[in-house]
């Protein structure tokens, strides 16, 4: 069976979190010919990424390719395209959502369409605006986090974590919190970590002129650069679906202190949480008073290993309920894939 996957980004280049969510999934499929398309490229290339084969390609026409595979999977900018070819060629589809996007509304409610969701948050917003009839057209699925590989560098010592880190510091991440936080506590060190996404919205001019923050680039190798330097990891953002720097970090027992308000990170968080609240306005020093008293809760070191040693039960738990989602899903699955966890 072939399966072709279409998408403007892919693991390969972008780390970020819906790209390794499609990654992820698209290794499980053992026995059968996968491909990944990735339009837009300056040139023709064709190469393997830990055993996905993927196609960068130049071409106008490269839609025609759907016409030689069984199912057609796609997400975010490349679906809309994707998809209405995919369905007049009669072809079995899934769609990722990792948001809800009105111009995708036609392929949620259309039940030759399977549907998997990332977070229970993100397919009830789509679920005010759709109508789901048929319960086997969709699955919510959390993203996975390999625990048993961030885990073993979990540490108590806290000598080599020095910094409080920003991963990707856009406004809509909390770039601004982030800031205010720089500027209050001087004495204390920050990082900021270039996404991989649309880094001209990530403004680092502005981290340069403190000389308490270091700017790490984009880097494949996160643990080693990012995480083994972090005490503390932020998350203020306006609006995240679940957050795998979260997971992550928090199968490594790093403190991830994330804004209660969007409503991912809180579903991924659970009750008991590390919470500030970012404020739908910009950031100034009067209301970044809630990351404060976060930051400044830990740095009692019994309260951090405390807290440290919790986070690691917890994700070990959602690591185990992770397995068992994905192994529901296979089962559920309309096309009959081969799988094997």
């Amino acid at each position: 069976m072939k399966i072709l996957a279409i998408v403007k980004l892919y693991a390969h280049k972008n780390r970020a979190g819906g790209e390794l969510y499609l990654h992820h999934l698209l290794k499980q499929v053992k026995g059968h010919d996968i491909s990944v398309i990735v339009p837009d490229c300056k040139e023709l290339k064709q190469y393997e990424y830990e055993g996905i084969k993927i196609f960068e390609t130049k071409e106008t026409n490269f839609l025609e390719y759907i016409d030689n595979c069984d199912i057609l999977i796609s997400q975010l900018d490349f679906a809309p395209i994707s998809l209405d070819y995919g369905l007049k060629k009669n072809k079995k589809c899934i769609l990722i959502l990792h948001c809800y996007v009105p111009d995708l509304k036609r392929f949620v409610n259309n039940e030759k369409v399977l549907k998997i969701f990332n977070s229970q948050y993100v397919f009830d917003n789509a679920l005010k605006h759709n109508n789901y009839k048929n319960i086997n057209t969709y699955k919510i699925i959390y993203p996975y986090t390999d625990f048993e590989k961030f885990n073993k560098y979990y540490d108590k010592k806290l000598d080599s974590r020095e910094y409080i880190t920003l991963i990707n510091p856009s406004r809509s991440k909390g770039g601004d919190v982030f800031t205010e936080l720089i500027k209050k506590y001087p004495e204390r060190k920050f990082m900021v970590v270039v996404g991989g996404y649309y880094p001209h919205l990530q403004d680092l001019q502005r981290f340069k002129k403190y000389s308490n923050c270091h700017i790490q680039e984009n880097t494949p190798d996160i643990i080693k650069d990012v995480y083994l330097k972090s005490r503390i990891v932020l998350m203020p953002s306006r609006y995240e679906t679940y957050g795998m720097v979260a997971s992550e970090t928090r199968a490594m027992g790093i403190p991830c202190i994330v804004n209660k308000k969007a409503g991912g990170l809180f579903e991924n968080m659970g009750k008991l949480g590390l919470y500030g609240i970012t404020p739908d306005e910009d950031a100034d020093e009067d209301n970044i008073e809630s990351y404060c008293k976060m930051i400044e809760l830990l740095d009692h070191k019994e309260t951090y290993i405390l807290w440290s040693d919790y986070l690691i039960r917890v994700g070990e738990k959602r690591y185990i309920e992770n397995l068992k989602q994905m192994s529901d899903f296979l089962d559920c699955l309309p096309f009959k894939v081969q799988y094997e966890l």
